[in-house]
């Protein structure tokens, strides 16, 4: 029995220094924690965790208080041994942000073992910011056509707009307009399709960013492109049927394509370089078969580019079977060349209409 005693005796020693021995040095030394945050871009966030209390009574050498960056998004995390852990600052960098923090001495949670006062938590943060933003549908009144729905992203990008809708409830269709007054280059590209600039830049302070696009009624009979109704140089209204006979000036055949007669039969029919008497615009037709070419085409050596839609109409058809160009300011004839300017998708051609590199 004094045996038995005597090892008892020696088993509670043994345990005794074990267990002072394991608080010493951190017998629950790695406490990992999870802070996922989901924030809007420029919001101010002033946030607590009241699951752990920072000490530095366990180890003087650590700060009473240290503020870490989480990443880039504009906010921190900041530690202090009096007060819970805070989560500050306001939101400026979009997309994902993460902070691990170096062990930080703090009281032992519930569930560490019985007689763990401090251990070292390992603090994770995770903050992902997010900018909103709403793309409407308009007329050129500033009527509502279509109202875009609430969306958010977590990267600058551009996002992809339709060149043409069905508004409701009219159910009447509706094409983009190639200028957007109310935004620049960096907002809006025109093109196939057309985009929309989704940029922190762009933001103010927590409000959406907000885009509404112009659109304008398709008439009946006109293409996206303008035709019918509004083509390129316009049309002679004449079809192509089988007689060689055919009115002087534009003329849309059944393929679709547009096509230039100079005279009044089918061997007038112009090809290459066209400048049109009366938009006085040039043209492009080709050489093989005397389309009209649209978009960009290389042409002897350099690029050149042929204005591919037109949200208004510019030509007129009228009572005597001709087609008269009307001016529009905000369009221009299908298929015209682009001279002196930057086209829709951001290239620069010079006084001939080349490409500038």
């Amino acid at each position: 029995m004094k045996k038995l005693v005597t090892f008892f005796s020696l088993l509670g020693i043994i345990g005794y220094f074990l267990f002072a021995n394991a608080i010493s040095s951190y017998a629950y030394d790695a406490y990992y924690a999870n802070k996922n945050l989901d924030v809007q871009y420029g919001q101010t966030v002033s946030e607590e965790d009241s699951r752990y209390i920072y000490s530095n009574a366990f180890d003087p050498s650590l700060p009473a208080s240290n503020t870490q960056p989480i990443g880039t998004s504009g906010l921190s995390l900041v530690t202090n041994n009096s007060e819970n852990f805070k989560i500050e600052g306001v939101a400026s960098g979009l997309g994902e942000h993460k902070l691990t923090t170096v062990p930080i001495t703090i009281s032992a949670p519930s569930d560490a073992p019985i007689g763990v006062q401090l251990v070292d938590l390992y603090y994770t943060v995770e903050a992902k910011v997010y900018l909103p933003y709403i793309i409407n549908c308009i007329d050129e009144s500033g009527s509502m056509l279509l109202s875009g729905s609430m969306l958010k992203t977590y990267e600058d990008k551009w996002v992809d707009v339709p060149n043409e809708i069905v508004a409701t409830p009219s159910n009447a269709a509706y094409v983009i307009k190639q200028t957007q007054s109310a935004y620049n280059n960096t907002q809006f590209k025109y093109g196939a399709p057309s985009k929309v600039n989704i940029s922190a830049s762009l933001a103010s302070g927590t409000q959406p960013l907000v885009y509404n696009i112009v659109y304008t009624q398709k008439r009946q009979g006109g293409s996206s492109g303008g035709s019918s109704g509004g083509s390129s140089g316009g049309s002679s209204g004449g079809s192509s049927g089988s007689s060689n006979m055919v009115k002087q000036g534009w003329i849309l055949e059944k393929n679709g394509e547009w096509y230039y007669y100079s005279g009044s039969t089918r061997d007038t029919l112009k090809k290459g370089w066209h400048l049109d008497p009366q938009d006085g615009f040039w043209y492009y037709l080709e050489t093989k078969e005397g389309r009209m070419l649209k978009g960009w085409n290389f042409i002897n050596e350099y690029w050149y580019y042929l204005n591919p839609y037109t949200p208004m109409h510019t030509w007129e058809l009228r009572a005597d079977g001709e087609w008269y160009y009307m001016y529009k300011a905000d369009s221009r004839p299908l298929g015209s060349m682009y001279r002196n300017e930057t086209t829709p998708d951001g290239f620069k051609v010079d006084d001939e209409g080349k490409y500038v590199k």
